[in-house]
């Protein structure tokens, strides 16, 4: 579960969102949608725990990221929507993935079948060891959310995951996405793509509104 409460967020004196709360059930999808500057990814950010709000609280699962940052990335996967870094680039997938699971706790004698079967989920069982820089825009995406979901997290936040992605790739997304909420995990995706958004999602939250 994600519990939002009181949430507020200025960057040089302009109000990005402000007394924000809300909840995010298990088996539940908030889509986040807004125009491109109405502070998306930064809401995202803070409820992942990465950016620090002015005022408010989140809790994820209970616990509060801010306080408790290594227990949060057991139980939470985020996809942020920058690109992965030049160093990340020099890496083969299942090394990328392998080192995730490494950060999230996951054990070493588990992370190669976890991350071979997140890679499979995304149909890159056949690119585990071509090196990343060498995938395609729409095999990155897909590698980043399987990056996401890889250790099985019971909140999942998303920014932008469908917009690198043809159609097929966003259909195929989406098929994932409801099958993750139907098994419980509470979900958090932030697109501009209203319509892909509004169809899987349980309730959205507009900002800049």
């Amino acid at each position: 579960m994600i519990e939002v409460e009181g949430l507020a967020k200025s960057i040089k004196g302009r109000v990005l969102f402000r007394d924000l709360t809300f909840r995010v059930e298990g088996g539940r999808i908030l889509g986040v949608i807004g125009p491109n500057g109405s502070g998306k990814s930064l809401l995202l950010a803070t409820i992942a725990g990465i950016t620090r709000p002015d005022a408010g609280s989140v809790l994820i699962c209970g616990i509060d990221p801010f306080r408790r940052w290594g227990d949060v990335l057991k139980l939470m996967g985020y996809q942020p929507q920058n690109e992965l870094s030049p160093e990340a680039m020099e890496l083969t997938p299942l090394e990328y993935l392998r080192y995730l699971l490494s950060r999230c706790g996951v054990k070493r004698r588990e992370r190669k079948e976890l991350a071979s079967a997140a890679l499979k989920l995304f149909d890159l069982d056949g690119l585990e060891r071509v090196r990343i820089g060498e995938l395609s825009v729409g095999q990155r995406a897909k590698l980043r959310i399987a990056g996401a979901i890889a250790h099985n997290p019971q909140v999942v936040i998303f920014d932008e995951p469908l917009a690198p992605l043809d159609p097929k790739g966003r259909e195929e997304l989406k098929r994932i996405l409801l099958e993750l909420r139907s098994m419980g995990k509470s979900i958090v995706i932030a697109s501009n793509l209203v319509d892909d958004l509004e169809a899987i999602s349980d309730e959205t939250l507009e900002m800049g509104g």
